[in-house]
């Protein structure tokens, strides 16, 4: 039977395994709806500005990127087809989420500019699957249910981004903007069926499996110490 020193020393040991392997971090935030377009009627009219919003995104910050040259305004493209990256976004009493099975499901757009500025911009793409009931996602049939998240820096010297990798933290305080919508666009009209604007108010950052990890070790090596002292 393992004692308590020799599984702390073997869960250290997978702790740092962890945070060398999982790379991937999760966010959560809120904000404020700041306007809704309804002109067709699909949402419900509860959906009215000044209510909360709530949400959720995770990417790989090991990540390869990929050029994002056909993007005007970006350096870096990540796609995912797969999770555990993904989105979702709770208001007023709806659900929207990023669709897995679609080709093309979540990226995120990155551009580091000493002369444009810094911008993160993620992007989830949902299905009737992860869509609110009664809430058509494809109302014309064409058209691309959509959810984006833009952070941007504009104020020199721009340290939002740093580099061309996702960032592993999204501090407010270096963005001068910070907003999102849900909508449901027709691609060959840029009018949308229906959209929810908001402002996000705060973000915070989901400790990673490594740091869950070590703060697991940590605990151990607490209930170690206790014990020694008891005897």
């Amino acid at each position: 039977m393992l004692s308590v020193r020799t599984f702390a020393l073997f869960a250290c040991g997978a702790a740092v395994s962890a945070s060398l392997s999982a790379e991937v971090i999760s966010f959560g935030f809120t904000g404020t709806v700041t306007s809704v377009s309804n002109v067709f009627g699909y949402l419900p009219s509860t959906i009215q500005v000044g209510l909360p919003v709530t949400g959720n995104f995770s990417y790989d910050t090991s990540a390869t990127p990929s050029p994002s040259n056909s993007i005007p305004g970006f350096q870096s493209l990540y796609v995912y087809t797969s999770p555990p990256s993904g989105m979702a976004i709770q208001v007023g009493g709806l659900r929207f989420a990023n669709a897995f099975e679609a080709p093309l499901v979540y990226q995120a757009l990155v551009r580091d500019s000493s002369v444009n500025g810094d911008l993160l911009e993620v992007d989830g793409f949902g299905s009737a699957n992860t869509w609110p009931p009664g809430i058509p996602p494809s109302p014309g049939g064409l058209d691309v249910p959509r959810m984006s998240l833009s952070f941007i820096d504009n104020t020199s010297p721009f340290s939002l981004i740093t580099g061309t990798q996702l960032p592993r933290l999204i501090d407010l305080r270096q963005a001068d903007s910070a907003r999102g919508f849900i909508s449901s666009f027709n691609q060959p009209n840029p009018d949308p069926f229906y959209q929810i604007n908001f402002r996000i108010d705060a973000v915070t950052v989901s400790p990673e499996p490594g740091t869950m990890a070590l703060m697991a070790v940590a605990a151990v090596m607490a209930l170690a110490r206790r014990r020694r002292s008891l005897h």
